[in-house]
């Protein structure tokens, strides 16, 4: 897809602090305009509100979804897990139907929405989940290396494997954040940022599940960089004094979408990166500022991003079509102390 070069700004902004994002995208014919977006939003309490961004109407998720935590979405839009009293509860969005489970971290789903995995203590638990919601089975990975802190878990998009962000301990003392791949059916921890000098933070599988993209602070300031896992070798995709953050691949492996505040605005910028050639990436002018951190997911078919964007002190979702250059306010997430995108 060509990059159209555009500067969208949005004016006065400001910042706002603890909200986090899930947008679903859902097909409704082959259009580049057939696409609805389904918002997450956590508003007034702690239940989950849908958003039809289509109506802007909002109605809770299920009738027993409050907790503390943000909620982790499964592929398929069918299940919910989310920290509360007790632990993790696993809530069918359909029928309400939830069970509690043990307490933990971070949580992921895998790509089929079978099962998924959540940290606790030194070990990943794994459950399985069929049709009939009941739990079929728990099993333990040990994770062969006393972490710290685990920030951030996501799964490979071939279901053999996850990535983790961890602070992981060294002879009492706790080291800076790394990037490991887990092997799911082989327990094996291999670190791929590799310096325990700086922080890397935020691993983004490839869709291809061959390549790892995050940001790294290896020389002196957030940039992303690109590994590949079968090949080895890493290559620095950005270089600018400003943070670079947020990398989100197009479905196609050919681009990343980023947040960076190179250009000197209040908040981010979206930018995008042509990795056709990954060791040349092009990089196009800004797309469009005040874009929060993490909450940027791109369309089924790579046409359209969505993202959460602050405006005027007023924080909405707002999606770009990147054919026509369209922007559009498809939410009010204002009220919501936080908010989901899930793609």
């Amino acid at each position: 897809m060509k990059l159209l070069p555009m500067t969208l700004k949005f004016g006065a902004l400001s910042v706002i602090i603890g909200v986090a994002l899930v947008i679903v995208f859902m097909g409704l014919g082959t259009a580049t305009d057939s696409w609805s977006v389904t918002v997450y939003a956590v508003r007034d309490g702690a239940d989950i509100q849908l958003i039809d961004t289509r109506t802007t109407l909002t109605t809770a998720l299920v009738p027993d979804s409050s907790g503390f935590g943000e909620p982790v979405v499964s592929p398929d839009g069918r299940f919910v897990v989310r920290r509360g009293e007790g632990g993790y509860r696993l809530i069918n969005r359909q029928t309400g139907w939830s069970q509690v489970l043990g307490d933990g971290g971070q949580a992921s789903w895998a790509p089929d929405s079978s099962n998924f995995i959540y940290v606790q203590s030194d070990t990943l638990q794994r459950v399985w989940v069929s049709a009939s919601n009941i739990r079929q089975e728990s099993v333990s990975i040990p994770l062969q290396r006393s972490f710290g802190r685990i920030n951030r878990i996501v799964w490979s998009p071939l279901g053999n494997a996850v990535a983790i962000e961890g602070m992981y301990r060294f002879g009492g003392e706790t080291v800076d954040f790394e990037i490991y791949t887990l092997g799911l059916d082989n327990s094996q921890i291999i670190n791929v940022s590799n310096d325990a000098t700086v922080n890397d933070h935020n691993p983004v599988w490839s869709p291809d599940g061959r390549r790892l993209s995050f940001v790294s602070e290896r020389h002196g300031n957030p940039e992303l960089y690109l590994v590949d896992l079968q090949q080895g070798g890493l290559l620095r995709l950005t270089e600018h004094t400003s943070r670079d953050s947020s990398p989100m691949w197009s479905p196609d492996g050919q681009q990343i979408a980023f947040v960076s505040y190179r250009d000197g605005e209040i908040g981010g910028g979206l930018y995008l990166l042509d990795l056709t050639d990954p060791y040349l990436p092009i990089l196009s002018e800004a797309l469009a500022f005040g874009v929060r951190e993490d909450t940027l997911v791109w369309s089924p078919d790579g046409s359209q991003i969505a993202f959460v964007a602050i405006v005027d002190g007023d924080t909405g979702v707002y999606m770009i079509d990147l054919v026509t250059n369209r922007l559009q306010n498809i939410a009010d997430v204002s009220r919501s102390r936080a908010v989901m995108l899930f793609p």
